[in-house]
């Protein structure tokens, strides 16, 4: 007995038989029994999801003479000259290797002649989208305004290569890609009618390497079926497609996730010395990766490492097609989510989680005091006071050099004076991760001194947990108490996030939560580790009370405004 190919063997006869594609043979079904088929279809989609076959059977149902629900019999004379091959009435062109105007002018000349022993002549005409333009013009009379026996069905991998003038004359049928449940049902049949013995991992990894397409599926089966002679494993599927293992994929994700740039390198070296296709190795590792993401109770770190994952891998995919060096962009795409910043809060590092306070984890605490306790051995007046004690002196200074302003001068001389005096010195530490961390300011005298500013800081950054951006912002900020006021001190590049309502909302509401009263207000950091300068009750007065600015002032703000200096 000849030996036929499986997914020969197992090519559907009815529609019924048909996987995965119910919404086109249900109408076509339908048509045939209502007597509404149309003169020509066009049937697109990728390979091995059953074009050619659903067009026989619809060859068959056009000419069945016992036609019973819109399904052929198989039985007559006609069904089985279709389904053998033999049958006058059903005429297939390969349009990859007839794709002239030569051979669509003899096809015209032929259409007009009856069918024999039916009712209808069907072309089927397969990978239609490889005719040339003179072939398609050739034939747009004849698929508008066929004869009344003539069907024609068009079948194409590549529907956006056809004319739209031919898409127009059609009735389009959309064949989808199957589902990996229905592609491994389907084996699951196929094993056990052939009474062959196949692991269930086994029957996943082919689902999963036949990619949508069943024709693929059934041939990776019948070829593992000869290489292990009936007794498939997992293993075996592995061997013949150069496929990954559970546990080397998890390994390789699991050593990009901790930065581990020499275990990466030596796993994949590994995995090319066997002759695995990077190409497809980048695939399997994309499957794994989105499994993972879609893993029910995944937290939400996991869920933007894999994110970020993905996305290079889709990158990598892209720069893979025309590369001569395969390999390279995979070794590259893995190295570059090798970096701290990508991996950093990653559920395979041990980092900390990115919704919360960067202070809580115990190294970085420890850090920080560290770091404090070493400044204050050595005190330093703070930049505020600095200043401050700089614009007394200018002030005295103004009083002796101008006596008949002496008594504004001097007035102006106090106020800055106070000012000083009632400035808290802040120290700025920067935590791990570049940011900084909360600090905890001196209020004016005889204000209330009961809010702890760290506590305040820790708090929000824990209520903005489940807000992706501010958590990672609310961080990087300082707190300072001015009088009744709350100033949030954040980086120029931060103030428009943070000054939005929705999170100045947020903000104020996590601080009554607190069981502050005191107003929240946001203040623009000058980008440096300094702590921000609030204007004094002097340049205030000056504000309130603008007066015209000439010559050498005028001057003078611009190079104080823009940090100048007078070269010439």
């Amino acid at each position: 007995m000849e030996q036929m190919a499986l997914y020969r063997e197992w090519r559907p006869q009815i529609f019924r038989e048909v996987i995965g594609q119910e919404h086109v043979c249900r109408t076509l079904q339908n048509a045939v029994v209502m007597g509404r088929t149309a003169h020509a279809y066009l049937f697109c989609g990728p390979r091995g999801t059953g074009k050619t076959s659903t067009a026989r059977i619809l060859a068959k149902a056009l000419n069945c003479l016992q036609l019973k629900d819109g399904e052929p019999c198989n039985d007559c004379p006609s069904c089985l000259g279709v389904t053998k091959g033999i049958s006058l009435n059903v005429i297939e062109m390969d349009a990859a290797s007839h794709r002239g105007i030569e051979e669509i002018r003899d096809l015209k000349q032929k259409v007009s002649m009856a069918p024999s022993g039916g009712r209808y002549k069907v072309y089927i005409i397969d990978e239609v989208h490889m005719l040339t333009g003179e072939a398609f013009n050739a034939l747009l009379k004849t698929l508008e305004e066929p004869p009344a026996h003539a069907v024609f069905i068009l079948a194409t991998t590549e529907a956006h290569k056809v004319p739209l003038t031919i898409l127009s004359r059609c009735q389009r049928f959309d064949f989808r890609r199957l589902s990996r449940p229905l592609i491994k049902g389907h084996l699951d049949r196929v094993a056990k009618d052939k009474k062959w013995l196949v692991d269930e991992d086994a029957l996943e990894l082919i689902s999963r390497q036949a990619s949508g397409a069943l024709r693929d599926a059934l041939g990776l089966l019948d070829q593992a079926a000869s290489f292990t002679g009936g007794k498939i494993g997992r293993a075996d599927i592995e061997m013949l497609t150069g496929a990954l293992g559970k546990e080397e994929l998890e390994g390789i994700v699991a050593d990009t996730a901790k930065g581990n740039v020499p275990a990466v390198l030596k796993r994949l070296d590994a995995i090319f010395s066997r002759g695995c296709d990077p190409h497809q190795v980048l695939l399997q590792l994309a499957d794994h990766v989105r499994d993972q993401f879609f893993k029910p109770g995944i937290g939400r770190a996991e869920q933007v490492f894999f994110a970020r994952f993905l996305r290079g891998i889709a990158l990598a995919e892209g720069e893979m097609r025309g590369s001569a060096r395969p390999d390279l962009l995979l070794e590259l795409v893995l190295l570059r989510m090798t970096g701290a910043a990508a991996v950093r809060n990653s559920p395979y590092s041990g980092g900390q989680n990115s919704r919360h306070d960067p202070g809580a984890d115990p190294a970085v605490r420890e850090q920080a005091a560290a770091i404090a306790a070493k400044r204050d051995d050595q005190p330093q007046m703070p930049d505020r006071v600095r200043r401050g004690a700089v614009r007394q002196d200018s002030a005295v200074q103004g009083t002796t050099s101008k006596p008949s302003k002496a008594g504004s001068s001097g007035g102006k001389a106090d106020k800055a004076r106070k000012a000083a005096e009632e400035t808290s010195s802040i120290e700025s530490k920067d935590d791990t991760l570049g940011g900084h961390q909360p600090v905890q300011s001196k209020v004016p005298e005889g204000a209330d001194q009961k809010f702890d500013l760290k506590e305040i800081k820790k708090f929000l950054s824990a209520q903005t947990r489940d807000y992706p951006l501010l958590s990672r912002v609310v961080p990087k900020c300082r707190l300072e108490r001015e009088g009744n006021r709350l100033l949030l001190a954040a980086p120029p590049f931060f103030c428009d996030l943070i000054r939005q309502e929705e999170n100045m909302r947020i903000l104020q509401k996590g601080l009554r939560d607190y069981g502050c009263p005191l107003t929240l207000e946001l203040v623009q950091e000058n980008g440096e580790s300094a702590p921000v300068v609030r204007p004094s009750t002097e340049e205030k007065e000056q504000k309130q009370e603008p007066q015209a600015v000439h010559g050498e002032e005028l001057l003078n703000m611009a190079i104080k405004k823009f940090n100048g200096k007078i070269i010439k």
